[in-house]
């Protein structure tokens, strides 16, 4: 059970990283996570949420919120019906159901389980992923996923030291600009902005979209 090995991680990570406030987070319904054609995992910063014992599961089983899950769930739509044309109008705005159901499908972590601000301390973040790469690693190969979605250029930089020197391929680029690597065999990881960037929801979207859709073009030559 992926949840077991979750809450063995866990109190191991927190234990060794004496860290108090540890934020969980990972699979959030592991039927439907098992059962997914493609397994998604992604892998944020930190959570700005400082409540005790705050568990990112629990947070989007419950249908998240805007603006960066918002995007998240979008994205999940977008990733899950890739043959599809999606029309903006249809996903511009998601009810609460609308964006649980996304979210059920797949596992969703922080690297830093110490809950920070809004903006992030980078220097602290690097430090903190040197020192909880072990940790970090494990959670990752945990959900054996197809794709992982890194969500913001310091998570790339945080998931090429965790995976380094024994990362299987080097990074390439989309046709249009957006970084990838097939870090395990099969298995491969986007290099993406963060979801609440300042930048138009819908342009982050079709962006994301249409760069798996190469990779996973590229894939089945």
């Amino acid at each position: 059970m992926i949840q077991d090995q979750e809450k063995t991680l866990f109190a191991q990570w927190s234990r060794k990283g004496r860290i108090g406030n540890f934020a969980k987070d990972g699979v959030v319904c592991e039927r439907l996570y098992k059962a997914s054609v493609t397994k998604l995992l992604f892998v944020l910063k930190e959570t700005n949420n400082t409540k005790p014992a705050f568990d990112l599961r629990e947070f989007l089983s419950q249908g998240g919120h805007e603006p960066t899950w918002g995007n998240v769930a979008r994205w999940i739509i977008g990733l899950r019906n890739l043959q599809t044309d999606i029309v903006w109008k249809d996903i511009e705005v998601l009810t609460p159901e609308q964006r649980t159901q996304a979210y059920s499908s797949v596992a969703a972590m922080n690297m830093k389980k110490l809950p920070g601000g809004h903006t992030t301390d980078a220097k602290l973040f690097r430090k903190t992923v040197a020192h909880d790469k072990d940790f970090i690693r494990r959670q990752i190969d945990l959900y054996d996923a197809d794709l992982v979605i890194l969500c913001g250029s310091v998570v790339a930089q945080g998931f090429e030291l965790v995976y380094d020197p024994n990362i299987a391929g080097r990074w390439q680029t989309t046709s249009r600009g957006i970084p990838f690597i097939e870090f395990r065999p099969s298995k491969f990881a986007v290099s993406y902005t963060h979801p609440e960037a300042r930048v138009q929801n819908c342009l982050l979207f079709y962006g994301l979209i249409d760069a798996v859709r190469e990779i996973e073009q590229s894939r089945r030559r």
